[in-house]
């Protein structure tokens, strides 16, 4: 092969590798912008759902249960605080002593610490003023996840009963 034929050959090589490395830049740049803008649509859908259960929740007199169909948005839960002792900033920044949140989450949700750090992410939380409420899963306190809701065809059972609010999972087939 000739020095040209080398030199030629060199240049496409470099081209191609300076091309496969612009389109993995504009990957990168269009992956963030749909996250940036699938969180905003994320948030508008979690106050929506948050001020329904809030409107149920108001209208409860003691000893009625309602239940709402809680569908989206997705790798978020539905968790009450205080949690072990711990709160969001969102709750602490209003002066909530007891508060109810959706927040994103993109792990494991059995780690309250996890739990807590998507709340100071992304969240919406409203104040609770019932002395004692909870929100349960699978029998005690614990996060909701809304996928698992989905999958299991479960919507949420939010029922005051002697003055104690409880929001948990059911399955209503």
């Amino acid at each position: 092969m000739n020095k040209k034929g080398i030199s030629l050959l060199g240049n496409n090589i470099v081209g191609i590798v300076i091309a496969v490395m612009c389109l993995l830049v504009l990957f990168y740049l269009g992956w963030m912008l749909w996250g940036f803008f699938g969180d905003k649509q994320d948030l508008k859908i979690a106050e929506i759902h948050m001020g329904n259960i809030m409107g149920i929740i108001n209208d409860l007199e003691d000893g009625e249960t309602e239940n709402y169909y809680l569908y989206s948005p997705n790798m978020w839960v539905l968790t009450g605080w205080p949690f072990e002792g711990k709160y969001p900033n969102q709750c602490t920044t209003k002066g909530f002593d007891k508060c109810l949140c959706m927040c994103i989450i993109n792990w494991h949700i059995s780690d309250s610490e996890k739990v807590l750090d998507g709340c100071n992410t992304l969240s919406v939380c409203e104040e609770i003023n019932f002395n004692e409420y909870v929100v349960e899963y699978k029998g005690e306190h614990s996060p909701i996840k809304i996928d698992t809701l989905v999958k299991d065809g479960q919507e949420l059972e939010i029922k005051l009963q002697d003055g104690k609010l409880t929001i948990k999972p059911v399955t209503t087939k």
